[in-house]
């Protein structure tokens, strides 16, 4: 696609741990990484997510309210393409605890 891409991902935290859905501002990831239990996740700028630990937003492959492979597939995808090519990202995350992702968009 041209200049825009967007890959829209679903993943849920539990409704115990959820915080607000909330929309970052424009970012390039500073880092993009694996957990050892399964979450890929970025790393925000300082200013960025900041109410998350460590500036992290994660994405999960599999979670019950309705994650999939392909939408955990794009995530990762997008996030090292934005990361590597120095673009920037926007993402759609659940602000509580876990700080999941929803959806993230590369300008």
């Amino acid at each position: 696609m041209k200049n825009k891409f967007i890959g829209i991902i679903l993943l849920f935290s539990s409704s115990t741990f959820a915080g607000d859905r909330v929309t970052s501002s424009w970012f390039t990831p500073v880092q993009v990484g694996a957990d050892h239990n399964g979450p890929v996740f970025i790393i925000a700028p300082s200013g960025v997510a900041d109410e998350c630990s460590g500036n992290i937003i994660q994405s999960y492959k599999i979670v019950p309210d309705g994650a999939t492979e392909d939408g955990y597939k794009s995530f990762t995808s997008i996030a090292l393409t934005a990361q590597t090519s120095g673009k920037q990202v926007q993402v759609e995350y659940d602000n509580g605890p876990g700080c999941y992702a929803y959806r993230i968009i590369m300008k």
